[in-house]
């Protein structure tokens, strides 16, 4: 019974160095790659940085953007509003006078011309 016991201890002791080894060595490890990122701090500071850098500008050029198509979509609404004031207009003249409504057309043909030609938006 006491050689059973002494298997017993003598293999718990074998487990218990086996998982120190294992621990020392991991411990290592740890310490080795600690240092490579303390060696290496300063490019991931670096980095870091210009990654910021890059996602303050990505941010400035989404917005910008974002504005010139609400700008864009504004102009489109005061150019629809306008055509379709121009088209009541016209309609409405065109039953009343003939010289009122030739007038407005020519009108409307100059404004279709100048915003296909001379518009800068």
């Amino acid at each position: 019974m006491y050689f059973f016991i002494a298997i017993i201890f003598i293999s718990e002791l074998i487990i218990t160095a086996t998982v120190l080894f294992f621990i020392i060595k991991a411990d290592k490890k740890a310490c080795e790659l600690s240092d490579k990122v303390l060696l290496s701090r300063d490019d991931l500071i670096g980095g870091i940085k210009t990654a910021r850098c890059t996602i303050v500008q990505a941010k400035e050029k989404i917005l910008a953007g974002i504005e010139y198509l609400s700008k864009k979509k504004r102009q489109y609404k005061i150019n629809m509003i306008k055509n379709i004031l121009i088209y009541i207009l016209l309609f409405s003249l065109r039953g009343r006078c003939k010289k009122a409504a030739s007038i407005c057309s020519m009108i409307v043909m100059a404004k279709d011309f100048y915003d296909k030609n001379y518009a800068t938006v």
